[in-house]
């Protein structure tokens, strides 16, 4: 199985179709990902994160290129925040909780905070 890389992700189908014009024109090979889920129901679009508009490894450069000279916007590769990076490097020792991901740690940590505080509102009522 090849990688992918999105390169933009698009809110319509619609949006994509003469950007995929011109990727193919250019014989760049592309995928596009949830397409036809966000078109039969245009209102998924959000749920699903968009359209998204991926190409081989190779490409991205030109693909991103030809992305941004029709107005939109290409993606960039994420970067974690101060906070997120932090909070890992705080967490990441912790037992149990060590072989989960960030997210679930924040998740499973703020579950037990949010207890301990009704716990005592409850008490001090």
């Amino acid at each position: 199985m090849e990688n992918w890389i999105t390169v933009a992700t698009f809110t319509y189908p619609t949006e994509l179709a003469v950007v995929k014009s011109f990727l193919e024109a250019e014989e760049i090979e592309f995928n596009v990902k949830d397409e036809l889920a966000v078109q039969a129901d245009n209102f998924l679009s959000n749920a699903v994160g968009g359209v998204k508009l991926q190409v081989k490894p190779l490409d991205v450069e030109r693909a991103k290129i030809i992305v941004s000279e029709f107005g939109y916007t290409p993606e960039e590769a994420f970067v974690p925040s101060v906070f997120w990076t932090k909070f890992d490097a705080l967490t990441s020792s912790f037992p149990f909780l060590s072989k989960k991901s960030v997210e679930e740690r924040f998740t499973i940590l703020a579950g037990i905070a949010l207890f301990i505080i009704v716990t005592l509102v409850y008490f001090a009522v």
